[in-house]
């Protein structure tokens, strides 16, 4: 799982919560890193959690490149600032699902769920 957020506290805690729910974390803290990532090792990523609101390359943009070079990883979007409306436009952009910040361990593993789930199902569709 790649997680990609723009503030240390936020990697620290939700790699925590990743890592208690079972899951293997690579962490980075720019959307061109997480490219980075995705380039050299893009097939051992199964779900990318993506903060939306990032100096630089923000999450809009980061996803865009992601589904260019992997269009079939699942992306959970994830803020704490952006509007509900920004969030729901990234599912109709593709991504898998959205969770809030601030977030505890039973959230992310119920949205986790619900993302492999869907994901399953539109794979036998």
């Amino acid at each position: 799982m790649l997680l990609v957020d723009d503030e240390k506290g936020g990697i620290a805690v939700c790699s925590e919560m990743l890592e208690t729910l079972g899951y293997e974390v690579v962490a980075v803290q720019s959307g061109a890193s997480a490219i980075s990532v995705i380039k050299e090792d893009g097939s051992n990523i199964d779900l990318i959690i993506l903060d939306m609101v990032m100096p630089k390359m923000s999450g809009v943009q980061t996803y865009e490149r992601i589904r260019e070079l992997a269009p079939e990883i699942r992306v959970l979007v994830c803020s704490g600032y952006a509007k509900e409306d920004d969030l729901l436009g990234m599912i109709e952009k593709g991504c898998d699902d959205y969770i809030l910040k601030p977030f505890d361990v039973a959230m992310l593993s119920e949205k986790l769920k619900t993302v492999f789930e869907t994901s399953l199902e539109r794979q036998k569709a």
